[in-house]
C-alpha cells in the first residue's frame, strides 16, 4: 500500500510540475502551433526523473543543475522566440524553482520535519508553491510575448539568477550546517522578490522598446499619408484648372468646327485629352492610402535612381494586417531592392512589385536586379551588406511580422535576379 501511495504521489508530482512548465513557458512565449505539447513536457520530465534516479546517482549537485538547465532548454524550443530570451527565462524558473524548494526545506527544518522522510511531501509541496507563483505571474504580466533584444543584454541579465542561486545553495548550506535561523528564510524571501523586480523592469523594457518603434512606424506612416494627400492635391488643382479652362477650349473647339478647319481642330482636340501632365504623380491608386502612400514614395525614390518601377496590386481598399506591418514589410523589402540596384552600376536597373489578395492570403512577391554579388546572411536571407548584425535587424523585423500572420518567406536568385515572395495569412478567417 505504501509503495502504490508513493507512486501515485510521485505520478501528482510529475504531473503538477510538468503543468508548472507548460504554464510558465507561455507566460512569456507564444506556443508554437502544434498539439500535445503538455504531453512532451511531462515525457521529457519523467525521462529526466528516470535518468537522474537511476543512472546519475553519484554526480554532483552542479550537475543535476546543469541536466535540469538542459532540458527546460530543449522545452522552451515548443514556443516562439529568441535562444538567448529563452535561456534568461529558463534561468528565471530555475531560480524560483530552487528558492521554492528552499522555502519548504525552511519550514520542515523550523518544525523539525525530517526532508529524507517527507522528501516526496516536500516536492509536491514546493510545485504547487512554484505552480501559485506562475499563476500570478500570468495574471502580472498578462501573457507578454517577449521580443528580441541584443543578446549581450541577455548574457548580462544571465548574472542574476545565476548568482541567486549560488547564493540561495549557499545559505541553505550553511543552514543545514549550523543549524535553521529565521534571517536565512528572510534572505530567500528577499532574492525571490529582487528576482521579481529585476524581470518586471526586463519586461517593462521591452514594452518601451517596442512602443518607441510603433511610434517612429506610426510618423512614418503620418508622413507618407501627409504626402499622398499633396499629391491629390496636385491633381485636384491640375483638374480645376482645366475645368476652368475648358469654356475656353469649348468655344474655340466650335469656332474651329464651323470655319471648317479641320487640321487646327484635330490638333487642339489632342492637346484637351492629353493627360499627360498627370502622369508621374503617382504609380499605383488602389484607395487603400497606407499601400498607395508607401509604394508612390518608394516609386519617387527609384525614378530619381533611374530604377524601372513596375507595380501590379490586386488588393481591397481594406486588408486585414496593421498599417505599421505592412510598413515594415515594405518598407525594409523595398528598401533593399532600391539599395541593391544604386549600390552599385546595375545595367537596366528595375523593381517589380506584385500584391495579390485572395480573401484568405496577402501575397507579396518582389523581383529585384543586382550586380550578382551576394553573402548569405542570417535564416536564408542573402545580402551584400558585410555588417551582416545591421542587415539582420531589417530582416528580423519582416521574420517577426510574419509571425504575427503565420506567414513565411521565400528568397530564390537567378543570375542578377533577387526574387523575394512573402505571405502573409489572414488569421480573421
Amino acid at each position: 500500500m505504501q509503495i502504490l501511495e508513493k507512486l501515485l504521489i510521485e505520478s501528482l508530482i510529475e504531473c503538477i510540475y510538468a503543468l508548472v512548465i507548460f504554464e510558465y513557458f507561455k507566460t512569456f512565449f507564444e506556443k508554437k502551433n502544434m498539439k500535445g505539447i503538455y504531453f512532451y513536457i511531462w515525457f521529457i520530465s519523467i525521462t529526466l526523473q528516470i535518468i537522474e534516479k537511476y543512472i546519475m546517482v553519484d554526480i554532483p549537485d552542479y550537475c543535476h543543475l546543469i541536466t535540469g538547465i538542459l532540458s527546460l532548454i530543449a522545452i522552451s524550443n515548443f514556443y516562439i522566440g529568441n535562444f538567448w530570451t529563452k535561456v534568461i527565462f529558463t534561468l528565471l524558473y530555475m531560480v524560483i524553482g530552487m528558492l521554492c524548494e528552499l522555502l519548504v526545506a525552511s519550514v520542515f527544518l523550523a518544525y523539525n520535519i525530517s526532508i529524507e522522510h517527507h522528501e516526496l511531501v516536500g516536492f509536491l509541496a514546493s510545485d504547487t508553491l512554484l505552480l501559485c507563483i506562475v499563476k500570478a505571474l500570468q495574471r502580472f504580466f498578462c501573457n507578454n510575448v517577449i521580443s528580441n533584444v541584443s543578446w549581450t543584454i541577455n548574457v548580462r541579465l544571465m548574472l542574476l539568477p545565476i548568482g541567486s542561486m549560488y547564493l540561495a545553495y549557499t545559505l541553505f548550506s550553511r543552514e543545514s550546517e549550523l543549524g535553521y535561523s529565521t534571517g536565512t528564510f528572510v534572505c530567500i524571501i528577499i532574492l525571490l522578490i529582487i528576482n521579481f523586480i529585476v524581470f518586471n523592469m526586463y519586461i517593462q523594457l521591452f514594452e518601451t522598446m517596442e512602443l518607441k518603434r510603433k511610434n517612429s512606424l506610426y510618423e512614418k506612416e503620418f508622413d507618407l499619408l501627409e504626402q499622398q494627400m499633396k499629391e491629390q492635391e496636385e491633381v485636384v488643382q491640375e483638374f480645376r484648372m482645366r475645368k476652368h479652362d475648358l469654356k475656353h477650349q469649348m468655344t474655340n473647339l466650335i469656332r474651329l468646327l464651323k470655319s471648317n478647319e479641320y487640321e487646327q481642330l484635330e490638333y487642339h482636340m489632342e492637346e484637351i485629352a492629353d493627360l499627360r501632365s498627370l502622369e508621374g504623380l503617382s504609380i499605383v491608386n488602389t484607395e487603400n492610402s497606407i499601400i498607395d502612400a508607401f509604394v508612390n514614395y518608394k516609386y519617387e525614390i527609384a525614378a530619381k535612381e533611374v530604377i524601372h518601377f513596375k507595380v501590379d496590386l490586386d488588393i481591397p481598399v481594406e486588408l486585414p494586417y496593421a498599417g505599421s506591418d505592412l510598413c515594415v514589410i515594405l518598407g525594409n523589402a523595398l528598401d533593399n531592392a532600391i539599395e541593391a540596384n544604386t549600390r552599385s552600376k546595375v545595367v537596366d536597373a528595375y523593381i517589380e512589385l506584385k500584391m495579390i489578395y485572395d480573401g484568405e492570403n496577402l501575397i507579396i512577391v518582389i523581383d529585384n536586379t543586382f550586380d550578382g554579388k551576394l553573402i548569405e546572411g542570417r535564416g536564408g536571407w542573402f545580402t551584400r551588406k558585410h555588417d551582416l548584425q545591421n542587415h539582420g535587424i531589417g530582416i528580423r523585423s519582416i521574420q517577426n511580422t510574419l509571425k504575427k500572420y503565420e506567414g513565411f518567406y521565400n528568397v530564390e536568385i537567378k543570375d542578377n535576379i533577387y526574387h523575394l515572395e512573402l505571405l502573409l495569412h489572414n488569421k480573421e478567417q
